[in-house]
């Protein structure tokens, strides 16, 4: 699409990606992207990404951020300037990795963002780098105290917009990435406080629940994967939030059938 296109070149270099998911055949999307020419992936999917969402309208978009949270969805055309300015107001863009950071890098890809943080830092005592490294070594230094800090204030507003299960996995993740660092610390002490409230631990077992479900289901047909979210709809699990968005992914899996 033309504005997506637009979005691609303007903010490609800032640090947004712009990813095209399809659950049509290839030669379908062949014709697509002859037709519009997108200078961004395109990807086609065996399974149905569009039900982790709930979504059924096509075509739908997704602005994510650096945290794996959703900060706006709707129609690929009504995604704004304003709204990506917004978003790159309030997160940071990892830098690219330079030849002298290996033994960081390979922390950090191994999920153990607190070692990779003392490599990073102990590098950058040593005052041995090259300029340009020791720019990007600063860089990643600030990004990995940034996300774990940042990681924990998402957590604590989503629990206060009643998103308990999102908020748990957070501190979940926080306290193993950041494993024997301060930040894990605070990452536990707010997961035992948040679960000590039985209607909390309700709402994070219900979403724990549909997690495994959606899983499971993203490769069946609707039929099927409407009776896999029977129990979410069941009275133990209606009420939570998990079984309401369980609720809107069966009213769009029936306006499959539908069709």
């Amino acid at each position: 699409m033309v504005h997506l296109n637009e979005l691609h070149e303007k903010y490609g270099e800032q640090g947004l990606s712009v990813v095209a998911v399809s659950k049509q055949d290839r030669s379908t999307v062949a014709k697509f992207i002859e037709e519009f020419q997108p200078v961004y992936p395109t990807i086609c999917e065996k399974s149905d990404s569009m039900r982790a969402y709930g979504r059924s309208s096509f075509p739908s978009a997704f602005l994510i951020d650096t945290n794996g949270r959703i900060l706006w969805l709707g129609h690929p055309g009504d995604l704004s300037n304003a709204k990506i300015d917004e978003a790159f107001e309030s997160t940071k863009i990892l830098p690219a990795w330079p030849a002298a950071m290996k033994a960081v890098k390979k922390a950090f890809l191994k999920d153990k963002y607190a070692d990779a943080l003392a490599k990073v830092t102990k590098e950058i005592e040593k005052d041995r780098l090259e300029e340009d490294d020791a720019t990007a070594a600063a860089g990643i230094q600030v990004w990995l105290e940034w996300y774990g800090a940042s990681a924990l204030e998402g957590a604590a507003k989503e629990a206060e917009e009643g998103k308990v299960y999102e908020a748990a996995t957070t501190y979940e993740h926080v306290a193993q990435v950041y494993k024997k660092h301060g930040l894990a610390k605070q990452a536990d002490a707010a997961l035992k406080e948040l679960l000590s409230d039985p209607d909390h631990k309700l709402e994070f077992k219900a979403g724990e629940k549909l997690a495994k479900i959606m899983e499971a289901i993203k490769e069946l047909k609707p039929k099927k994967a409407l009776k896999k979210l029977g129990p979410m709809l069941a009275k133990k699990y209606r009420e939570t939030a998990a079984g309401k968005k369980a609720e809107k992914i069966a009213e769009a899996l029936e306006a499959e059938l539908a069709r």
